[in-house]
Parts: structure tokens; C-alpha cells; sequence
């Protein structure tokens, strides 16, 4: 890049630029290609290299207003804590996640607005309900966006409860994920799909799970 470019970039002057520059090509962090009548500046160690690249895309990310973020949707107030527990696993993985209650039952229409609500951001709806899980089939069937189902285990009726989550009518399909831990995984890896940062994280994640079974195994011997 040129000093105009840089100084433009940063917000400065091409004086204060062109300081701050010959300080960094006299530390070796910056090297100079003649391009007549520019100078050209690039940094010269690969890792600051990518990591200005990964900080462009998150400001481009921004300046196109992307949101990436996990809407909870709970059919009862009674699903909080779970619902909690959720959302805590999935800001460990730096997404922001929302709490909401409605009822597929009672209040559809409430359900349908926050839909609507958040449909337009770059949206994983994650949605909690025990006994008859409409909410899960219900939110599918009106967005485009991703839906994972994540009831509450129960152990009245034996767990039957389950069963309203798994099958659904044809072209509704939420996916089923059970537990809080890995119901925040299956968030982050959809996310992972187009944000490195997100990806990272659910690598170091899987990396830290497979070093608990080796410790495990070490213990034993």
C-alpha cells in the first residue's frame, strides 16, 4: 500500500504515516517495493499479514451491518435456566445469542413476530420446549433460516416426551440436538461455515475434548 492509501485507511496524515512507516521499516516490519512515483509498504511477517486480514473482514463484516447471532425461543418461562445454560456455551464461542418466551400453542402469533424480528440477521434459531414440541416444527416451517430443536429431557413418561421432537411433517426440519453443550456446538459450526474466527474456536473446542480423553486414559495407567 502507498502512504496516501495507509493514511486514508488509518484516518492520519501522509506525514504522521510516512513517520510511522520509516519506524517500522527500521525495525524490519515493513519492507518498500518502488512503484514510480510510489512506494509501496508491506509488512513483512506472515502472521501480522493474516491477522490484518481477518481484522478487514470483521470491518467489512461490520460496515455491511452482518449480525451473526442465536435466538433462543423457550415455550415456558419454566425453561429458563436450561435455556441459560445454552446461551452461556454459546457466547464461549463469541456469538452473541437472545432470550425469548412464546408459545407455539398459545401464541403463534408472537412466535411469527420474532421471527420476523431477527429473520434478517445472519440467524441460527435454536428452540426449547418440553411435552408436545410444536415450537420446534412450528419455527421451521416459517423461516429459512436454520432451526435446532433442544428439549428439556424429562424423565416423566419414561422420556416420551422426546418423541414430539423427532418426527415432523414433510418439508419442516429442525434439527434435534440434545443438551446444552452441544446444542451451543451445533450453533457454532454452522456459524464456523463462513466466519474463521467462529471455526477456530470450535476447533480449539473439539481439540480441548480429545486432550480429556487422553488425560483420562493417562490416569488410568
Amino acid at each position: 500500500m502507498s502512504v496516501t492509501e495507509i493514511s486514508k485507511k488509518l484516518g492520519i496524515g501522509k506525514y504522521s504515516a510516512s513517520k510511522h512507516l520509516k519506524l517500522l521499516y527500521d525495525l524490519g516490519l515493513v519492507d518498500v517495493k518502488e512503484d514510480p512515483p510510489r512506494k509501496l509498504y508491506r509488512v513483512t511477517i506472515p502472521e501480522v499479514r493474516e491477522l490484518l486480514k481477518a481484522y478487514d473482514k470483521v470491518v467489512e463484516a461490520i460496515s455491511r451491518g452482518e449480525s451473526m447471532k442465536a435466538v433462543i425461543i423457550m415455550g415456558s418461562k419454566s425453561d429458563l435456566d436450561y435455556c441459560k445454560k445454552i446461551a452461556e456455551k454459546i457466547t464461549q464461542f463469541g456469538i452473541e445469542c437472545v432470550l425469548r418466551v412464546a408459545s407455539a400453542h398459545k401464541t403463534p402469533e408472537k412466535v411469527l413476530e420474532i421471527i420476523r424480528e431477527y429473520e434478517k440477521d445472519d440467524v441460527v434459531f435454536v428452540t426449547v420446549a418440553g411435552r408436545s414440541n410444536a415450537l420446534s416444527g412450528f419455527v421451521d416451517a416459517n423461516t429459512h433460516k436454520p432451526v435446532i430443536a433442544s428439549p428439556p429431557y424429562s424423565d416423566k413418561f419414561a422420556g416420551a416426551d422426546i418423541f414430539s421432537s423427532i418426527r415432523m411433517p414433510s418439508g419442516v426440519a429442525p434439527m434435534l440436538v440434545l443438551e446444552a453443550e452441544n446444542t451451543a456446538l451445533a450453533v457454532a459450526k454452522i456459524f464456523a461455515m463462513k466466519n474463521e474466527m467462529i471455526r477456530e474456536k470450535v476447533i480449539q473446542f473439539q481439540e480441548k475434548k480429545r486432550e480429556e480423553i487422553y488425560k483420562a486414559d493417562e490416569e488410568m495407567r
